[in-house]
């Protein structure tokens, strides 16, 4: 037996080797081969091997011979890169010179009309664009004409590192160019044209058409006014964020602070401070003695500077402070000494807008261990549990009285101090990463089934890959068909805290420890994956988009190629002679086109399906036309299947086979008897059956269910793949 599987596997290397020389002979059978060889000397004599100048005229060579083939601009942009590329790597590996494919990151753009100023809203914008920078290359598009703020400014002026996010001035057109683009801006929603679009909203002031983008809102006040104002459910909510451990917490001073801008009370907004300086007046005739309360906020232009001035003149006599403009590291200080914050914003008029969005302050006064006495409307009902961790007023007299009672009991104090910084806590920057990576790659739909034995190099190599480029959040299954080589032990030191492992005495069938790892799984879209697969970014979200954005489609495929970069699986047509499907351009190199395109079957290699149309027959054994049959069912009932050619993997085929080369063959011809058994009639009305030639190509055609046009909105909007 051992014999037999080495012959076949010698014939397999022999006809490889013979496939090569053939190509070699005829490359040096072409005309151009014979004229390189007539200047390869003068070549040598000009740029040596191994000089850099022997490097850039290679790329340009090359460069200039695809011009000469056609689509000149998009090929001379591709030369300009090379040449670049060259020039660049005496300060490292470029990430075009590692062997095999690879790909580039999925980028984000994001115009922050308001991002270069001091502010909340800023902090918050960042702050999300931050927790994107582990899997995505972000830009931060500034308005033309404002100044360009560089990473320094955003950490001595909001005491925030910004992380890798790229700060540039925004060009025209260039929201076209990203893959995934925000917008931030609450008068306005900016277009663009990827379909994975955002909106980040404080308040919607106007009245917007809000279709096509989800909104990403900072509190479930704001949510309800964008539901209503842009007339979508998209919405989901973001809280902003803080470090409560980067607040000092004491030792604390008889002070009451306030934290906001100094603008001009109107109709439609009014911080309050009139109110709370007439509060405090009333303390003070009370006889609470040994106090201050202390405004402090921002002035952004001479009006608000004149507002502040008279604030002062208006508490002549109180021990009242004014401070204005205050860097970040003073306003931390504040806090620090600060026993209870107040916060009435939108105490004196009933205009939505006006009420309190969130209260970021309100949070950074509770990490500090200050009271905070609020005004119950807005937002802050959100974070403040009335009696517990602070106090909601509705009117004046509660205000004074709930103040009154923290002044004045220091073990009352006491407590709702500790229970107002464990509160903060909860509004940690981890917990917004996660929200904000799983509203973006929407993973948290995406439950992941791997069956694995005995292979666990390949094993650990596929979950490593996984989680360095999968956003967290997805959950996880790994089926251990009863391995002896220490796979057990491998899965049990995992931490990702969605995993699940099912530990099987034998080895189940394919279909078998799917179907099992499926019945526990708890996410609508239902991931198959072979444990011997190479991840590259942006693999996951490509497909999870597609049964998102499409509720025809019933099943997305990946993309797969070997390790050199020739296609394993880059679409499938069934042949008319014999009613197999087979791999179109297999062994080849991959065309460069990666939006997605409609097929008649996909490998189970890596697929990702509807829960509900998701589970394989456990007629057929091995791992063979398993996944046909779930394809053309998932057709049957008339959905279509996709593969995106944007999502790229890398597939050590074979690995996770069967090692018995006669029994596997066996197997394939058992399995396609059933198939045709239960298909063979139905196949001309479900598939395009194709000729000898047309599956010698590389045009896919299939047996369509979608109408044309239908997956012309996509992303990602960039070719990625590199080889």
């Amino acid at each position: 037996m051992v014999t037999a599987r080495l012959r076949r596997q010698l014939r397999v290397q022999h006809g490889e080797v013979e496939s090569l020389r053939r190509r070699l002979s005829d490359m040096e059978n072409s005309s151009g081969w014979r004229v390189l060889q007539e200047v390869r000397p003068v070549i040598r004599a000009i740029a040596p091997m191994g000089s850099r100048r022997r490097r850039i005229l290679m790329a340009l060579l090359s460069g200039g011979i695809a011009v000469l083939r056609g689509r000149p601009q998009r090929r001379m942009m591709r030369l300009t890169g090379r040449a670049l590329r060259v020039l660049r790597r005496d300060a490292g590996p470029a990430p075009e010179d590692v062997d095999g494919p690879t790909a580039r990151r999925l980028t984000v753009g994001c115009y922050g009309e308001h991002c270069w100023t001091v502010g909340g809203g800023t902090a918050h914008a960042l702050q999300l664009l931050k927790a994107l920078t582990d899997y995505y290359d972000v830009d931060l598009l500034l308005p033309p004409g404002v100044p360009l703020r560089d990473h320094q400014w955003y950490r001595d002026s909001l005491l925030l590192d910004i992380g890798g996010i790229n700060v540039r001035h925004y060009a025209n057109g260039i929201e076209d160019t990203y893959d995934i683009w925000l917008s931030v801006w609450n008068e306005h929603i900016w277009p663009a044209k990827t379909s994975k679009r955002f909106n980040l909203v404080f308040f919607p002031f106007v009245s917007l058409d809000g279709g096509r983008y989800t909104h990403i809102a900072n509190s479930q006040y704001t949510a309800a006014y964008v539901r209503e104002r842009y007339q979508t459910d998209n919405v989901v909510v973001i809280p902003p964020c803080i470090d409560a451990e980067e607040f000092r917490t004491g030792p604390k001073e008889p002070m009451i602070l306030h934290v906001s801008r100094f603008a001009l009370p109107s109709a439609y907004a009014d911080k309050a401070h009139l109110t709370m300086i007439q509060a405090f007046r009333q303390l003070c005739e009370r006889g609470l003695g040994g106090w201050r309360l202390v405004l402090a906020g921002a002035t952004l232009d001479e009006g608000e500077a004149i507002y502040a001035a008279h604030l002062a003149k208006h508490s002549h006599g109180l021990p009242v402070e004014i401070k204005s403009n205050l860097s970040a590291a003073e306003l931390r200080d504040l806090y620090t000494k600060a026993s209870i914050y107040w916060h009435a914003t939108g105490f004196s008029v009933k205009e939505p807008a006006a009420q309190e969005h969130f209260g970021i302050t309100i949070l950074e006064a509770m990490a500090s261990r200050a009271v905070p006495i609020v005004f119950n409307s807005g937002g802050p009902p959100e974070i403040i549990d009335n009696g517990k961790c602070g106090y909601l007023f509705n009117s004046m007299d509660e205000l004074i009285e709930n103040t009154w009672a923290v002044a004045t009991n220091p073990k009352l104090w006491k407590r709702l101090s500790h229970a107002a910084r464990q509160r903060a806590r909860y509004f940690s920057s981890e917990t917004q990463r996660l929200r904000m990576l799983a509203t973006v790659s929407r993973t948290e739909e995406v439950s992941i089934l791997i069956g694995t034995r005995n292979n666990l190099e390949y094993l650990k190599g596929t979950l490593e890959s996984l989680f360095r480029c999968t956003p967290p959040g997805f959950e996880l299954i790994v089926v251990d068909n009863g391995s002896s080589d220490g796979t057990g032990v491998y899965l049990a030191s995992l931490d990702y805290p969605h995993l699940s492992v099912i530990q099987n005495t034998n080895n189940q069938s394919f279909a078998a420890f799917n179907n099992q790892a499926q019945r526990i799984a708890t996410r609508p879209y239902i991931l198959f994956l072979n444990d011997d697969m190479q991840m590259f970014p942006g693999w996951l979200e490509p497909l999870v988009e597609l049964l998102h954005s499409h509720p025809r489609v019933g099943a997305v495929g990946s993309r797969l190629l070997y390790p050199d970069g020739r296609v394993m699986h880059d679409g499938m047509m069934f042949r008319r002679s014999d009613s197999i499907p087979y791999h179109i351009n297999a062994q080849g190199r991959p065309v460069r086109e990666e939006t997605p395109v409609e097929v008649d079957a996909l490998t189970a290699a890596c697929l990702l399906v509807r829960r509900e149309l998701a589970g394989f027959s456990t007629d057929y054994r091995r791992g063979y036309y398993e996944d046909g049959d779930l394809c053309m069912r998932i057709k049957e009932h008339g959905y279509a299947l996709i593969l995106h050619r944007g999502s790229v993997l890398i597939h050590y085929h074979g690995a996770s086979m069967g090692k018995d080369q006669a029994i596997t063959e066996e197997a394939q011809r058992r399995n396609h008897k059933l198939f045709l058994e239960r298909w063979g009639a139905k196949l001309p009305s479900l598939v395009y059956l194709a000729t000898e030639k047309e599956m010698d190509g590389k045009q896919l055609s299939c047996r369509s269910l979608l109408p044309p046009g239908e997956l012309a909105e996509t992303w990602p909007l960039n070719q990625r793949l590199m080889r």
